[in-house]
């Protein structure tokens, strides 16, 4: 069975999105239903996670990549995770007592966040 890759690109103003299966690169304006721009991405067990320019998380899922070609259309069901009002730089998913926790990282400081 074939391995399917992703990969996602941060621009200025929009991300972009590319699935091995498809061979072809989606864009999506994102800022204009988010308010800001996206700085970080993370996608783990079908969670898409966008940290945002000012401050929070987004979370949506992802069960398939037609979901990732649908973006615009599906971010209003994202669900919002207030971190602060500093640009999420870096977001990662790590074990901290066997439960899945969220690393987003901003300039001062980083954030441990339990999402279960």
């Amino acid at each position: 069975m074939p391995t399917i890759s992703f990969y996602f690109g941060i621009g200025e103003n929009c991300i972009g999105s590319y699935c091995s299966n498809e061979r072809e690169w989606y864009e999506n304006n994102l800022g204009q239903y988010f308010g800001c721009n996206v700085k970080s991405i993370a996608l783990q067990a079908q969670i898409l996670m966008f940290g945002m320019e000012d401050g929070p998380i987004h979370l949506l899922h992802i069960s398939h990549y037609g979901h990732v070609m649908e973006l615009e259309e599906r971010i209003k069901y994202s669900k919002k995770i207030e971190v602060g009002t500093e640009p999420i730089v870096d977001l990662t998913v790590l074990e901290v007592d066997k439960k899945p926790c969220i690393v987003a990282v901003t300039d001062p400081k980083v954030h441990l966040i339990n999402f279960f």
